[in-house]
């Protein structure tokens, strides 16, 4: 089936078979033989039609989630073929080296808010929607003023992730902290992001984000940024995250990852310190 070709809604039979019918050249009203034959190949097409229609939507799941744990070095670097930058509409690429375009200038946003040695250490999770997944939290809102450190981390992903995703075979381990005063913040992750999918099994990438400027507050506990600066070697969330403000020392703050299968949620728990 050629890209972007659409299956067309389940007819009558009669439907199904009078433009093949016509098509053919055939007569008007041919055996009835003949019409279970043309019916037959009839539904084998709209099977094969379904079952590329799932193929591409797996391999732009894989493809978002190569994405959003960007690019870096491990013992079987996943390459994404031309098959499936075709159907995200983009030229084909690999994601196991790093092209020098592709390396970002360094964002510098000062010193954490507690020493490097004494952040602690990330452990996190993922998660599909949906079932026992539950639902993607979202955020509340609140004061974010002060300086946070990033505790634990869940990625939530799409339902659509079901059977091509083995969320208990990813995770998140690494470093983080945010700083908020007045309008102003600073913004710093430095994870190790590890995706099992049933296509690729286990990718493991490096993804920092380093960020700073101003923001305001909008609806729904978003904070809409005017970045002074960023750089990423992998996931990079746009101008915009959530935040909730749980307790006087607790929040979360909400990065959305969106790609052409959907939209990925990480969410950070935050500590604050002095």
């Amino acid at each position: 089936m050629a890209p972007g070709t659409a299956c067309r809604p389940r007819a009558s039979t009669h439907d199904q078979v009078s433009p093949i019918v016509d098509t053919l050249g055939l007569p008007t009203s041919p055996p009835p033989t003949i019409r279970r034959e043309i019916y037959e190949l009839s539904s084998e097409a709209r099977l094969l039609c379904y079952v590329a229609k799932m193929k591409v939507i797996a391999r732009c799941l894989l493809a978002v989630a190569v994405a959003i744990v960007g690019c870096g070095d491990d013992p079987a670097p996943a390459t994404v073929d031309a098959s499936v930058t075709a159907d995200l509409g983009v030229d084909a690429a690999t994601t196991d080296t790093p092209v020098a375009s592709d390396v970002p200038a360094t964002c510098d946003v000062g010193a954490p808010p507690v020493a490097a040695s004494a952040l602690p250490a990330i452990r996190g999770s993922m998660v599909i929607v949906g079932g026992d997944g539950g639902a993607t939290p979202t955020p509340s809102g609140g004061d974010p003023a002060g300086h946070w450190v990033m505790s634990t981390a869940t990625m939530y992903w799409p339902a659509i992730a079901s059977g091509q995703l083995r969320p208990e075979g990813g995770g998140i381990e690494g470093t983080g902290w945010v700083v908020i005063d007045g309008s102003n913040y600073r913004l710093s992750t430095d994870l190790i992001l590890r995706v099992d999918s049933t296509a690729a099994g286990v990718v493991v990438r490096p993804s920092t984000l380093a960020s700073r400027g101003t923001f305001t507050a909008a609806a729904g506990g978003a904070l809409a940024l005017t970045p002074e600066c960023s750089s990423s070697n992998g996931m990079m969330p746009g101008n915009r995250l959530g935040f909730s403000r749980d307790s006087a020392e607790r929040a979360r703050l909400f990065v959305t990852l969106a790609g052409a299968a959907g939209a990925a949620t990480l969410v950070f728990d935050l500590q604050r310190v002095p």
